[in-house]
């Protein structure tokens, strides 16, 4: 964490100094093992609808680390489905030493399956009225191709109405 000094001026004049807590994530290269998921940059494999406790099951956390699943938000998660943008966090001495995002192929509202919805979400992105990053982003990149296009919507539109199977 690193403490940063703000100085504001109101429109009057008057000053006030703000110390805001700047924290960043650590980038740990320490990662959970798995047989079933691959883990990289993001968890991949993950199909949908499958469930915190199973997919915990599925990992094995390093030597003297313990491992929870949290939300976007940094809260665990116990109960439901694992969907793309939450973490795999692993702890060590009860502090976090790193975490490691989830990636469900066609899973862009992170609710761990496809809808319409998430095919808006890449549509809109595709005419530039909604921004996805991160494992958002590669969640919408069906194809794998490094960019969001017609194609992957289509993907997606299609394993909705069950003329293609989106693999994960």
């Amino acid at each position: 964490t690193t403490k940063v000094t703000v100085t504001v001026t109101a429109s009057s004049g008057a000053t006030k100094k703000y110390v805001i807590t700047v924290a960043r994530e650590s980038t740990s290269a320490v990662k959970p093992e798995s047989s079933k998921y691959e883990i990289g940059q993001y968890v991949t494999g993950v199909d949908f609808s499958t469930s915190v406790a199973s997919f915990k099951a599925a990992l094995k956390a390093p030597d003297g680390y313990t491992l929870k699943v949290t939300n976007a938000s940094g809260k665990e998660v116990t109960t439901g489905s694992i969907g793309t943008g939450m973490k795999v966090v692993l702890y060590q001495n009860g502090k976090a030493a790193g975490s490691i995002p989830v990636v469900i192929k066609g899973d862009t509202s992170g609710d761990g399956k496809i809808s319409s919805a998430d095919i808006l979400m890449a549509q809109r992105y595709v005419i530039n009225t909604y921004s996805l990053s991160g494992a958002y982003f590669k969640g919408a990149d069906i194809n794998g191709d490094g960019k969001i296009s017609s194609v992957d919507i289509l993907m997606m539109q299609r394993h909705v109405i069950g003329t293609y199977t989106i693999k994960n």
